[in-house]
C-alpha cells in the first residue's frame, strides 16, 4: 500500500487529529429545511407520473416508445445528479434565485407553482430546466453574472424551455431522424454529434430568447438591456471572474522574487468572435443571439432597473458562487485558475483565510506533482489560455520542482504561522518540508539566512579591501557581475527564500523533525511510487484482518446495463438492486454486529438534510481523492472530512459499487441471440486520517446466478474488515 506516504501522514498527523476551535473563515453552502420530494422519490415513480403528463393517446406507437425511454432515461440521471453531492436546496443562493423568479412570475402564480430551483455546484457558466419543472442554476454562472437583470432574463430562458417541453420534443425528434437514415451507424463521430445536439435544439434556444423576453422579461421593471449582457456572460464564459494583471509578488515575500524566465513576456489576447463552428453546437451563436435580442429591446422601452430583490442579497450570492466554483476547481485540479481567481477576490479581501489556504493548497499540490510525477494533469497547456491568466499557467509551468517546493513552502509556512490551529495548513506544510529534503535533496543550509542588501554589504566592503591590495581583472568583475545578479533575479533566488523565518525556531524545529523523519526512510530508498502500486495491486483480495467495527458507507452503487438493447442503462431495474444491494449491506453489518454507519442519498426521509450535507461533505472528498489516485496529495478538503469523521466517530470512509452486465454473444442463424452474464464488484477501504486505502477487494464473474456471489463478497468484505485476533 501507499507506506511512503501514510507514514508522511502520521508525522503530519502526529498531535493534530483533534479538532479545535479555528478562526472564522468561509464555509460550504449547504442545504437546510426538509428535503424536497424530488430529492426522494424514486425515478419510476417519476417517469411514470411524467408519463401521463407527456404521452397523448393520439401519439403513434414510435413517439410514445420513444417518450417512454427519454422519460426514464432523463429522470434515472436527474435522480443521480440530485443525489450526487453538487445540487443543495433552501440554501442562500437558491432562495435568491427563487426569489427573484417570483417577481419574474408575478403575473402567472400557478405556473410559478409548477417550478422548483435548486443550485449545482459545478464551474460551468450555464442554468439547465427539464420537463418536469426543475430548474438548476450552477454556480459557475452565478459567479459570472454582473446584476439581479441578467439573472431574470436567465430565469426567462430557462422557463420557456419547460412550458415549450423542449427537452422531450428534441429527444423525440433526433430519434425520428435517426430512424430515417439509414445509413446511420456509419455516420462519422462528427455528424452523430451533430444530430444528437441540433434536432431544433438551436432553434428551441432562440425560442427560448425570444418568448422568454417577451412573455416574461420585458414585462419586469428590469433594465431590458441586460439581456444583452448575458450574452456577453456567454461569449466570455471560458475566462476568470475578472482580468487583471497577474503579480508574482502575490505568492513570495519581500526577500526573494520570481525571475524573469518564468514570466511570458507576450500573453494570448483574447479572442474577440464567437466563429466556433455552429453546426457542431447545440446553441446558435452568441452574434445572431444578439441581434435578435436587439430586435426586440428596441421594439420595447429598455429602461428599468439591475436590482430589484436586492442588490446587497444579489453580491453576496455572487460572492458564495464564487468561492464554490474556486473551491471545486481545487477538487477538479485546476490549480492555476483556482490561484488566479483567487488573486481576484482577494484584491478586496486580502486576509481572506479561505482564499489564502486555496492558494496556499494549489501551490503544494502543484509542488508534489512536479517532484513525485508530474505536472500534465495539473497545469493545463498554457498555450490554450487567454487573457492575464496565461501569466499563471505559464509561470507555474517553467518552475521546476525546486522552485515549487520553495514557493510553496515559503507561503504555506506563513499561514501556518497566521493559523496556527489550522489542520490542513499544517498538514502540507510538514509534507511540504519533507517533499523538499527527499525529493529535491534540499537542507536549511541550502538556503541563505542573510537578506540580499546583508550580502551586498559585506560583498561592497570586501571590494574595499581587495581594491586597497590591488585592482580586479575585467573578467572577474564580469563573472562576479553575472553571478550576482543570477543569484540576485534568476533561477537561484529561491535560496532567499527563507531569509525571514531561518530565524524562527518554530521553523527551524519542524524542519529539523522533518529531517529525522526522512532519515528514518533511508532504509526504504530504493522504493519507487511504481514499486508501491505494484505491492498495493498484489495485495487486493488477500486475506485480511483489520479489527475495524466502525465504518462510514458513502453511497453504494449499483448498475445493471444489458448490452443487447438500445438503452443500455436498464435504469428502473438498476435502481430497485440498488434498494436491494443497500439492504443487504446492512443486513450482513448487523449479522456481524459490525457499526456500518450508512450515508446513503437514496435511503433518506424528509427531515434528515443534516445526513444530506453529510454525504455532499464525504462524497466531495472522495472525489478529491479520487482524482489524486496516482499522486499521494493531502486533499484540499480535507477540514470539512475530519469533522464528519469526528462527529461519527470514525476515521473510515467505504466505497462499495457493482456493475451486472448482460451482454451479446453472436447469435444461431437468425435465431435468437446468446446472452453471457456478468457482475463485476469493487470495494475500497480509505484511512482517511492517513489518506490511505487500507483494503481493497473486486472480482468479475461471468455467468448467470452471480447476485449469489456479489451477496457472498459483500459479506466477506465486511466480516474481513471487522474481524480481530479474538474472533
Amino acid at each position: 500500500m501507499k507506506k511512503y506516504f501514510t507514514s508522511i501522514l502520521v508525522f503530519c498527523l502526529f498531535a493534530i487529529f483533534s479538532l479545535q476551535a479555528q478562526e472564522k473563515e468561509y464555509h460550504l453552502v449547504k442545504s437546510s429545511g426538509t428535503i424536497p420530494d424530488d430529492f426522494l422519490t424514486l425515478s419510476e415513480k417519476d417517469a411514470k407520473e411524467a408519463a401521463q403528463k407527456h404521452i397523448n393517446a393520439s401519439d403513434e406507437r414510435k413517439t410514445k416508445e420513444y417518450k417512454e425511454k427519454f422519460l426514464a432515461k432523463s429522470n434515472w440521471h436527474l435522480n443521480r445528479l440530485l443525489r450526487g453531492g453538487a445540487i443543495v436546496f433552501n440554501d442562500s443562493i437558491t432562495n435568491y434565485v427563487r426569489d427573484v423568479a417570483d417577481h419574474v412570475m408575478k403575473d402567472e402564480p400557478e405556473l410559478r407553482d409548477e417550478l422548483r430551483f435548486y443550485t449545482a455546484k459545478y464551474p460551468s457558466v450555464n442554468a439547465f430546466s427539464n420537463d418536469q419543472g426543475i430548474i438548476i442554476f450552477n454556480t459557475g454562472l452565478i459567479s459570472q453574472l454582473e446584476n439581479e437583470a441578467q439573472l431574470a432574463f436567465v430565469i426567462s430562458h430557462e422557463i420557456i424551455h419547460y412550458i415549450k417541453k423542449h427537452g422531450i420534443k428534441g429527444y423525440v425528434e433526433k430519434q425520428m431522424v435517426k430512424d430515417e437514415i439509414s445509413e446511420y451507424e456509419s455516420w462519422s463521430t462528427d455528424e452523430k454529434f451533430y444530430l444528437a445536439k441540433n434536432s431544433r435544439s438551436r432553434e428551441m434556444e432562440s425560442e427560448a430568447d425570444k418568448t422568454g423576453f417577451n412573455r416574461f422579461f420585458s414585462k419586469t421593471n428590469y433594465d431590458l438591456k441586460e439581456a444583452m449582457g448575458v450574452m456577453d456572460v456567454l461569449q466570455y464564459a471560458y475566462l476568470p471572474f475578472n482580468e487583471i494583471e497577474f503579480s508574482s509578488s502575490f505568492i513570495t515575500n519581500k526577500q526573494f522574487s520570481i525571475p524573469d524566465e518564468f514570466k511570458k513576456e507576450k500573453l494570448n489576447s483574447i479572442s474577440v468572435g464567437d466563429d466556433y463552428d455552429e453546426d457542431l453546437s447545440s446553441h446558435p451563436k452568441v452574434r445572431e443571439r444578439r441581434k435578435k435580442l436587439e430586435r426586440l429591446i428596441n421594439s420595447k422601452n429598455p429602461d428599468g432597473q439591475k436590482f430589484i430583490v436586492s442588490k446587497e442579497r444579489f453580491n453576496r450570492v455572487k460572492e458564495l458562487a464564487r468561492y464554490e466554483t474556486i473551491r471545486k476547481h481545487m477538487i477538479t485540479r485546476d490549480y492555476p485558475r483556482a490561484i488566479y481567481d483567487s488573486y481576484i477576490m482577494m484584491q478586496d479581501n486580502p486576509d481572506d483565510k479561505f482564499l489564502q489556504k486555496v492558494v496556499a493548497g494549489a501551490l503544494y499540490s502543484i509542488s508534489i506533482y512536479k517532484s513525485t510525477y508530474n505536472d500534465e494533469p495539473v497545469i493545463e497547456d498554457y498555450e490554450d489560455i487567454e487573457g492575464e491568466s496565461q501569466q499563471v499557467y505559464y509561470m507555474l509551468k517553467e518552475m521546476n520542482g525546486e522552485w515549487a517546493n520553495v514557493v510553496a513552502l515559503q507561503y504555506a509556512w506563513k499561514l501556518h504561522k497566521k493559523y496556527p490551529e489550522d489542520e490542513y495548513m499544517e498538514n502540507i506544510t510538514r509534507h511540504l518540508m519533507v517533499n523538499l529534503i527527499r525529493e529535491e535533496n534540499m537542507h536549511l543550509e541550502d538556503f541563505y539566512a542573510k537578506s540580499k542588501e546583508q550580502m551586498r554589504a559585506e560583498r561592497n566592503r570586501a571590494d574595499t579591501v581587495e581594491k586597497e591590495e590591488g585592482e580586479k581583472s575585467k573578467y572577474q568583475r564580469i563573472k562576479e557581475k553575472n553571478k550576482e545578479n543570477q543569484l540576485e533575479h534568476g533561477k537561484e533566488a529561491y535560496r532567499f527564500a527563507f531569509v525571514s523565518i531561518m530565524k524562527d525556531s518554530d521553523f527551524q524545529d519542524m524542519f529539523r523533525e522533518a529531517e529525522e523523519y526522512v532519515k528514518e526512510l533511508e532504509e526504504d530508498d530504493g522504493i519507487t511510487y511504481e514499486d508501491i502500486r505494484k505491492e498495493a495491486e498484489e495485495e487486493e483480495n488477500d486475506e485480511k484482518v483489520l479489527s475495524i467495527d466502525r465504518i462510514l458507507m458513502i453511497d453504494p452503487l449499483f448498475v445493471s446495463i444489458d448490452r443487447r438493447k438500445d438503452q443500455k442503462i436498464n435504469f428502473f431495474k438498476s435502481e430497485q438492486k440498488q434498494r436491494k444491494f443497500s439492504d443487504r449491506i446492512k443486513k450482513y453489518g448487523d449479522e456481524l454486529n459490525m457499526d456500518v454507519i450508512m450515508l446513503d442519498p437514496w435511503d433518506l426521509e424528509r427531515n434528515d438534510v443534516e445526513k444530506f450535507n453529510d454525504i455532499m461533505v464525504a462524497k466531495s472528498w472522495i472525489t478529491e481523492y479520487t482524482n489524486n489516485e496516482n499522486v499521494d496529495i493531502i486533499p484540499f478538503t480535507s477540514n470539512a472530512m475530519y469533522s464528519l469523521l469526528e462527529k461519527y466517530d470514525a476515521q473510515y470512509l467505504n466505497s462499495m459499487g457493482a456493475l451486472n452486465v448482460r451482454k451479446e454473444r453472436g447469435t444461431i442463424g437468425d435465431q435468437n441471440r446468446i446472452a453471457l452474464y456478468s457482475m463485476l464488484y469493487s470495494n475500497s477501504l480509505i484511512d482517511v486520517k492517513n489518506a490511505d486505502v487500507v483494503f481493497k477487494y473486486k472480482f468479475t464473474q461471468y455467468r448467470k446466478g452471480s447476485i449469489i456471489r456479489l451477496s457472498a463478497s459483500i459479506y466477506d468484505v465486511l466480516n474481513q474488515i471487522q474481524a480481530g485476533d479474538d474472533n
